[in-house]
């Protein structure tokens, strides 16, 4: 089973220390997880302004603010583009206009059904059927809950059923054909006819891992967002991958190893300036010996939160 973290946990944010007259942009950008520069950009671009001022003009948000900020995150973490999560943020609810079909409201019993379609399919070796039920859940409900609700179930399942065989055998070809059908499906989703970012991402796993399967579900997520990467595939050397950044100029970088990885993050990604946001993913890393700098997400929704946030500072 290919996973973006080890472990399952629960995000919190710590309550930001409550000014007299309100939160300041700092203060609030710490608590969202973005930069000052981006919530100055929600601003001018979406309204979502600080509701108070102090005497001396400087801007403060009150709690009410920053829950429809926090909205707005949310909305856009599960695939709907940032104008239209603004407008149902500020409403309180995601209307119609607003949310794409079978964005929100969807019920369990949905994702069970589209699971075992997609285990009879992969059972079956039947690239078409898969494919179809990949590509529909994206259309209706993007590659973030496709993954989550469909994707990561079905192969952990599977994954799980291999590893429960004396022999280890058994399942393991529909393991590969079904990653194979997803890949190719992520993969048709990946392109930006008009990039929102200037900079690309990058996309890479470490110098020994061979799982690429992350990179193209991250990438199609991004693309759904207008953010467009580069993929560099499987077993990146270090020079190779610190070539691509000083090509390149990327906004972020991001790395994927599902095993325990011997690259070297200083060398693989070298000082430039701008200096891109590092990130990495997957089990295979270790949060207690990674630089305070580098960010690790638990999960697809949070790598393209941190993705997104880069883009949108580097805008502003």
């Amino acid at each position: 089973m290919l996973v973006f973290h080890n472990r399952v946990v629960t995000l919190t944010r710590a309550a930001p220390v409550e000014e007299a007259s309100g939160y300041s942009v700092s203060t609030v950008a710490r608590r969202l997880g973005v930069a000052s520069a981006t919530l100055r950009s929600w601003d001018r671009r979406y309204g979502l302004s600080p509701s108070q001022r102090t005497a001396g003009s400087h801007r403060r948000y009150t709690d009410a603010d920053i829950a429809v900020l926090e909205g707005m995150q949310s909305l856009m973490a599960s695939g709907m583009p940032p104008g239209d999560a603004a407008r149902a943020a500020r409403g309180g609810h995601p209307g119609p206009a607003a949310q794409r079909p079978g964005e929100t409201g969807q019920t369990p019993a949905k994702g069970l059904a589209q699971q075992r379609g997609l285990v009879r399919a992969a059972t079956a070796m039947d690239p078409i059927a898969g494919g179809l039920i990949i590509k529909g859940c994206i259309e209706r409900n993007g590659v973030v809950w496709t993954w989550d609700q469909v994707v990561a179930p079905v192969l952990r399942s599977i994954g799980d059923k291999c590893q429960s065989e004396e022999d280890g055998s058994d399942g393991i070809d529909i393991e590969h054909h079904l990653s194979h059908v997803i890949l190719c499906e992520m993969a048709a989703h990946t392109g930006v006819v008009r990039p929102a970012n200037p900079r690309p991402v990058l996309l890479a796993s470490a110098r020994e891992e061979q799982h690429t399967l992350p990179l193209y579900a991250l990438a199609a997520a991004l693309a759904e967002r207008r953010i467009c990467s580069r993929i560099l595939g499987g077993r990146t050397p270090d020079d190779a991958l610190a070539a691509a950044v000083r090509r390149t100029g990327p906004v972020a970088v991001f790395i994927y190893a599902h095993a325990e990885p011997s690259t070297d993050l200083a060398r693989a990604v070298p000082t430039i300036r701008p200096s891109p946001c590092l990130i990495v993913g997957g089990p295979g890393w270790s949060s207690s010996t990674l630089p305070e700098e580098v960010c690790y997400p638990q999960d697809l929704m949070e790598a393209v939160a941190i993705v997104s946030a880069a883009t949108q500072g580097s805008r502003s």
